[in-house]
């Protein structure tokens, strides 16, 4: 899924509470949040989903893919994200309950209206 599917899922679920303009400005004010908080070093944990963390990777020789050069990779921050225990159990026990998520007819309607193949692999855990 792209961020305009999970807008289009999101404002179809709320169901004429909010314009798809509405929860387009929202979800793109979160990440924008997300992101503001991790450039000043803040660690943001959104229970039942997991935690986003600026890690510092240090500096390191690697190799160019291209030419096989050996190359400085220079000490840089990268965003990591680890998972909650409450997602991970939903992701490997949660399979057979996916059906009862009012959120999964949406979700597979949004992806056949794209014309992908997700909508076999997606799944949804509340």
């Amino acid at each position: 899924m792209h961020k305009k599917d999970i807008v289009q899922v999101v404002t179809e679920a709320l169901d004429g509470k909010m314009t798809r303009q509405q929860v387009q400005l929202v979800f793109e004010k979160t990440l924008e949040t997300i992101a503001t908080a991790l450039q000043m070093g803040e660690r943001v944990t959104i229970t039942g989903l997991g935690t986003f963390e600026a890690r510092e990777r240090k500096e390191r020789m690697g190799t160019n893919p291209n030419t096989g050069e050996k190359i400085n990779i220079a000490a840089h921050y990268t965003a990591s994200f680890s998972t909650s225990t409450v997602l991970r159990r939903a992701l490997n026990n949660g399979h057979d309950q996916k059906e009862e998520s009012p959120l999964v007819a949406i979700i597979q309607q949004v992806l056949a209206a794209k014309g992908t193949e997700e909508t076999e692999t997606t799944e949804v855990v509340e």
